[in-house]
């Protein structure tokens, strides 16, 4: 039933009166279905009260009408969009006969509640004003109180006000305005006395004001489109226009209503001009600062916090702020986080480490990457060498000397507390796409082979990286120790005499124990990740660490259930695949099969509407879990029930996770692929 509010405005104005009965109404309505029925070809007559009704409490909703009520039953109906459709329609004659007056009260003969109409100085508060609005439809959603409401524009005492919608407030009203000019200019007297004025006031550019005042006369919508956007020319231009008409008629005691138009157009004009321009130039600013901060995004460091991009100036120093809002650049981030169409890294990539978070172009990831990484492989090479020739200094032999596994988790370790941002940036998926999507020089595609395994889909060694032999290293930290303390019975005999004549050193030697707790955890954290990683009696791990001098590892060996013997290859891959089926069918418990667990899962936590969007991040976490799988795989570990969901539980907490509630259901679904990925 839309057509109620077009009946409700034909009888209002019929009658001059916005209000109606509510049966007056229903009756009404009945009789335009009778009268139209190509419409409403069968008609159920019985329904129309109830749709009636139903129409009228959206329209309240809406602001559109205001009902009175007896009880629960609606008696009559006061229509608010009347005098917004007498208005709008007295506007829209003058688009076509620029010579009908304003509407106020008087020329439209209405009487209009108080509580409908907004006053507004057209001079001091228009401009403020129509700003408000403007913010208000921005952060409003859905249907706004004041659409349905009026302004009353205030002028001079002897001008009475106009009566707008506040829908008007915009390139209408200035179309509106110009209207009422060209009318004004249509009067030769009027048309040859402004021509002399504009050409006294624009010398040596007679053609473009002769030029201007036939466009003004035979082409209204290019004049429009001019006051719109104003250029130099064009914003003076009416500027003198509307200020000689205002001038003119406002000097008059006795004014007609079309002098008293005249001057209405012309202040509106001249305030909605200077208004157009303000914004525009408003505009202009902001793209320049938006320039400046990509410009800012683009230089060394490369890689800058919330609050650093917050802090950048223009090249006079002043703060980008001043031209850009916070609201502003955190939109900009935004839109520059989300990926372009067929590409996975997003053109400004965040970085979070703990509760750090940096940004860096992607086209310039790499130069930060390796900026970052050439600075860190000093200084890990440097710390490394102290740190442990400081511990064998105290006669502690670090775990990571020793054990390849431990020697790489230690410098995970040491390039996340010294450069959390460079650990952020050792991130398989991060690199290898970025690398596809950006181009790079062949000296930038030879280092990243050095730290991308494309075949394996992960990182390589970090120690192969940054060029850290564990072997080197321990004999480097083993030179800067006396020679007296590398040979160890000679080492250990005057350790012995020291104790006897000088005492113990309290601080060397809660050092010392400090040191050994810490190498007692780390043996114990390996012991207990070699166990996870073998059944019982399975893989007897070694009784002590061989030394660093030796360039082999000890390595964990699978043995069969009976006799200890090895197991070969395709054993080992039979008890893997063997087990993963069994943790499948205890994680899938209720379904049917593993798959429908694992889309179950998958809907409950993957809640992105975009198809897209959605699709991608099912694929990153895929990737993420299989990538881990392989890890196991070249482990040689059973995938037990504990350890699977272990790793799941793991990976769902990673930062890059944080916006997904369903934390459960990510992890079931991580566990659920990691166990698919063993069993093929």
């Amino acid at each position: 039933m839309d057509d109620i509010l077009d009946i409700m405005y034909e009888r209002s104005e019929k009658h001059n009166d916005p209000v109606m009965m509510t049966s007056t109404l229903v009756q009404s309505v009945i009789s335009f279905i009778r009268h139209t029925p190509n419409r409403f070809p069968s008609p159920n007559l019985r329904n129309i009260p109830a749709q009636v009704v139903k129409r009228l409490l959206e329209a309240e909703q809406a602001g559109e009408v205001v009902l009175t009520r007896e009880g629960s039953a609606i008696i009559r109906v006061f229509f608010c969009g009347y005098f917004i459709r007498r208005i709008t329609r007295r506007l829209h004659e003058i688009r076509r006969e620029p010579e009908i007056p304003f509407p106020t009260v008087t020329s439209l003969a209405l009487d209009v509640p108080e509580n409908l109409i907004h006053p507004v100085n057209a001079q001091d508060q228009l401009v403020d004003f129509m700003e408000e609005v403007k913010r208000e439809q921005e952060q409003q959603d859905g249907p706004r109180d004041h659409d349905n409401r009026l302004i009353r524009l205030i002028f001079s005492a002897d001008i009475e006000p106009l009566l707008l919608p506040y829908a008007f407030l915009s390139r209408d009203l200035i179309l509106i305005c110009l209207q009422k000019i060209r009318f004004y200019l249509r009067n030769e007297r009027n048309q040859s006395y402004m021509r002399q004025k504009m050409l006294a006031v624009f010398r040596h550019r007679e053609k473009l004001v002769e030029d201007t005042f036939t466009a003004i006369l035979s082409r209204p919508e290019t004049v429009l489109e001019d006051i719109w956007k104003p250029n130099e020319f064009s914003y003076y231009f009416w500027i003198q226009i509307t200020t000689t008409i205002t001038k003119e008629y406002t000097e008059k005691k006795e004014k007609t209503i079309n002098e008293q138009n005249y001057i209405q157009a012309s202040i509106l004009l001249g305030m909605l001009l200077a208004h157009r321009k303000s914004l525009l130039q408003r505009e202009n600013d902001r793209e320049q600062a938006l320039k400046q901060l990509e410009t800012h995004l683009r230089s060394e460091p490369f890689l800058f916090t919330t609050n650093k991009i917050f802090e950048f100036t223009d090249k006079n120093g002043v703060p980008l702020t001043k031209k850009l809002s916070h609201q502003d650049i955190i939109s900009y981030i935004e839109r520059a986080e989300v990926p372009r169409e067929n590409e996975k890294i997003p053109p400004l990539v965040r970085l979070t480490s703990g509760e750090s978070r940096e940004y860096v172009r992607k086209d310039l990831l790499f130069p930060a990457f390796f900026q970052h990484a050439r600075k860190v492989r000093e200084r890990l090479n440097q710390d490394l060498i102290k740190e442990w020739s400081r511990a064998l200094n105290l006669g502690v032999r670090l775990v990571e000397m020793q054990n390849q596994d431990a020697f790489e988790a230690s410098i995970q370790e040491r390039v996340a507390r010294i450069d959390p941002s460079l650990s952020a940036m050792l991130d398989f998926s991060l690199l290898y796409f970025a690398s596809r999507e950006v181009p790079l020089s062949e000296q930038i595609k030879a280092e990243l082979r050095k730290i991308l395994d494309t075949k394996k889909l992960t990182l390589k060694p970090l120690s192969s990286f940054f060029q850290l032999d564990r072997t080197n290293l321990y004999s480097d930290a083993k030179l800067l120790l006396p020679v007296w303390k590398t040979i160890p019975v000679l080492a250990g005999l005057i350790r012995m005499l020291q104790k006897l004549f000088i005492g113990i050193d309290r601080e060397e030697e809660a050092e010392r124990h400090k040191l050994r707790e810490k190498n007692r955890q780390t043996a114990r954290q390996f012991a207990q990740e070699r166990d996870r990683t073998a059944e019982a009696g399975k893989a007897p791990r070694p009784s002590k660490p061989r030394p660093a001098a030796q360039k082999t590892d000890t390595a964990a060996t699978s043995s069969a259930d009976s006799g200890g013997t090895t197991e070969t290859s395709s054993q080992q891959r039979e008890r893997i695949r063997t087990s993963a089926k069994e943790v499948l069918q205890s994680l899938s418990s209720g379904y049917d099969n593993p798959e429908d667990a694992r889309q179950a899962a998958l809907e409950r936590w993957n809640t992105i509407i975009d198809r897209k969007h959605r699709k991608n991040l099912t694929i990153d976490v895929e990737n993420l879990a299989r990538d881990h799988a392989r890890r196991m795989l070249r482990k040689r570990g059973t995938p037990t029930l504990e350890r699977v969901q272990e790793m799941a539980r793991n990976l769902a907490k990673k930062d890059v996770f944080e916006s997904i509630r369903d934390k459960k259901s990510l992890e079931l679904f991580i566990a659920l692929t990691i166990a698919k990925q063993l069993r093929q």
